[in-house]
């Protein structure tokens, strides 16, 4: 009989945000990433899936409006180009996307902001 191998446990997170997105189409931080246990020296996050449900359009009814979701992770909490790991997008009234990260988030990590991860929209 074949031995069973022993893997560290990964622990699965969920948590529920409601954002208002308001009018002006700007991108918004939806979530900023830290560890689950401050005890622990690291963590790991596989990925991230975010499921969304646009309740209005346009504010009037009007569901054949042209809109489009851009989701992405970023080391920066601000929008550069130059920090985005992972996007994905959709055009959909409701659905969910999944972002890929693959990184381990530290404790101690030098600069302070290396192990930064942020999820926006």
């Amino acid at each position: 009989m074949a031995r069973k191998r022993r893997t560290s446990r990964n622990y699965k997170l969920v948590n529920a945000n409601t954002k208002n997105m308001g009018s002006s189409g700007s991108q918004i931080l939806l979530r900023k990433f830290d560890k689950v246990d401050a005890q622990g020296l690291s963590a790991w996050l596989h990925g991230v899936k975010v499921n969304y449900l646009m309740s209005d359009v346009t504010g009037g009814g009007d569901s054949n409006a042209n809109f489009g979701f851009i989701f992405y992770l970023t080391t920066h909490q601000s929008w550069n180009d130059d920090y985005i790991i992972s996007s994905n997008a959709s055009s959909q009234m409701s659905g969910s996307v999944w972002l890929p990260a693959k990184r381990s988030i530290k404790t101690n990590a030098i600069p302070d902001s290396a192990n930064d991860l942020y999820l926006g929209m």
